[in-house]
């Protein structure tokens, strides 16, 4: 029996509440042949229950978020999923110290910041 096309793929969620940057980021993941998007959320705590309900392999966060904010996001998986990848946008330098602090969760920081 051969697996489903879907398991060979890299599963990720995208996390934004911007709906151009969400839309644009997922968009380009679902051109990957290696990669599938499986869930966009739009604030951290849905985002924590999509993580939950679909066990992505991936999850891309936003730092700046609506209700919690994506340290606390990262807070919360990391104990429940350690094997977790987890790729954050920020967008501010500031922002750098938080990340810092929880640096052995991360996989990657993404700068956010668009220049001309």
């Amino acid at each position: 029996m051969t697996k489903p096309v879907d398991q060979d793929r890299i599963r990720v969620i995208v996390v934004d509440d911007h709906t151009l940057m969400r839309e644009g980021v997922a968009a380009v993941i679902a051109r990957q042949p290696d990669m599938i998007v499986v869930g966009e959320a739009v604030d951290d705590e849905d985002a924590i229950v999509l993580v939950e309900r679909k066990q992505p392999d991936v999850l891309l966060l936003d730092l700046r978020m609506p209700k919690l904010n994506g340290v606390a996001v990262i807070e919360r998986l990391c104990p429940k999923r350690p094997g977790l990848a987890i790729v954050v946008l920020y967008p501010l330098r500031s922002e750098q110290n938080s990340l810092l602090r929880l640096h052995k969760s991360l996989s990657r920081f993404v700068n956010s910041t668009l220049s001309s």
